[in-house]
């Protein structure tokens, strides 16, 4: 599994997940609570940037992590790095 799109809020996080079969939107609170939003099929897509082509009609561009950066699960504290891990990104390579 891999975050493909995240955004950090004062409540948690919003983002997409691309697993196996789907790439999959989700929302994940500060106390635990994750929600998926909805799934689009992979096989709907020639492949990663027809996907975020597609999405950025809803999502900045700035959301979309190239490449997707894998996770273990989709948790808290995995979100937490990975966030930390574009901030790290945005940084070291500001715009």
């Amino acid at each position: 599994m891999e975050i493909f799109a995240l955004r950090a809020y004062a409540a948690g996080y919003r983002g997409c997940l691309i697993d196996n079969e789907a790439y999959v939107f989700f929302q994940y609170t500060r106390k635990g609570k994750c929600k998926r939003l909805k799934d689009y099929p992979r096989t709907d897509f020639e492949d990663n940037d027809h996907f975020a082509a597609m999405m950025m009609k809803f999502m900045g561009p700035s959301a979309f992590l190239r490449p997707p950066i894998p996770i273990d699960g989709l948790t808290l504290a995995e979100l937490d790095r990975v966030h930390a891990l574009v901030r790290k990104r945005t940084a070291l390579n500001p715009r």
